[in-house]
């Protein structure tokens, strides 16, 4: 589910999600998360930049 909704903004530099939850009710409603790639940097504690990304083997 998740690769499908799934998004890059190149013009924005954000990433765009869509998970689904239970509202009050019960009822599946679809959440719309966003974040850009420094957010993903400074989670992951790469240390690293856009002109210096870091190269993580798989």
């Amino acid at each position: 589910m998740f690769w499908r909704s799934v998004r890059y903004d190149e013009k924005e530099k954000m990433i765009y999600f869509v998970v689904q939850k239970k509202d009050k009710n019960n009822q599946d409603v679809d959440i719309e998360v966003k974040f850009n790639v420094g957010d993903l940097r400074r989670v992951l504690e790469l240390g690293d930049s856009d002109n210096d990304p870091s190269i993580i083997p798989e």
